[in-house]
């Protein structure tokens, strides 16, 4: 992982906002809809836009991200904003983070799940759904086989689309999720891409899902 994690903290080095201040809309909408709170593990943080909006809403968050130049500027943003008490960061493959049993009301992990070898995620969810309290949450974003960094069409890719291991297959992240969860909400969608580098184009399946 020494390759990957030189590759991001390059990338967050010098960035407040390296993917932008909005937090994830699909998750955020469901978040406010079902007025969530409790604790929240954000996977795969980075420099944090979604560790802190949950944080703003009063949550306990613990963020982890093999980054440390991510991380820094998280903690930086947390202490601006007065969110230190609520954020609780790691730097780490999340791979190797323990995950504690049945502590966390909400998961989020948005575009970390497709930085795994294929075939490894089905063993890290016993993991996630043991961390998840009764009902908990689990929110998943990944890149899919129709995004354009798939095909190396380097016209339409994003600049961090080496960093991917595995793109998924339509339906893919759906069926792996069945079994241990409840999908309420799932879709597979294209859109341009604006927030990070010059405006490309993305393929993403997205997920929420509640522990059975």
């Amino acid at each position: 992982m020494s390759d990957s994690t030189d590759f991001f903290n390059d990338y967050y080095a010098g960035k407040e906002h390296a993917f932008g201040k909005v937090p994830n809309q699909r998750m955020r909408e469901f978040v406010l809809k079902e007025n969530i709170g409790g604790n929240a593990l954000d996977l795969g943080c980075g420099d944090g836009r979604n560790s802190l909006f949950l944080a703003e809403l009063g949550m306990k968050v613990i963020a982890v991200d093999q980054s440390k130049e991510g991380i820094e500027q998280l903690n930086k943003n947390a202490l601006q904003h007065g969110l230190d008490q609520n954020v609780e960061t790691f730097v780490d493959d999340v791979r190797n983070f323990v995950v504690p049993r049945n502590f966390f009301d909400l998961i989020s992990a948005v575009t970390i799940f497709d930085h795994f070898p294929e075939g490894y995620l089905d063993s890290f969810l016993g993991e996630i759904h043991d961390g998840l309290k009764e009902n908990g949450i689990l929110f998943v974003k990944v890149h899919t086989v129709d995004d354009p960094g798939y095909n190396g069409d380097s016209g339409q890719a994003s600049e961090l689309s080496k960093a991917i291991q595995h793109y998924f297959d339509n339906d893919e992240l759906n069926r792996i999720l069945k079994d241990k969860f409840d999908i309420l909400d799932y879709e597979e969608y294209k859109t341009t891409d604006h927030t990070h580098g010059e405006p490309h184009q993305h393929a993403f399946a997205e997920a929420v899902a509640r522990k059975k």
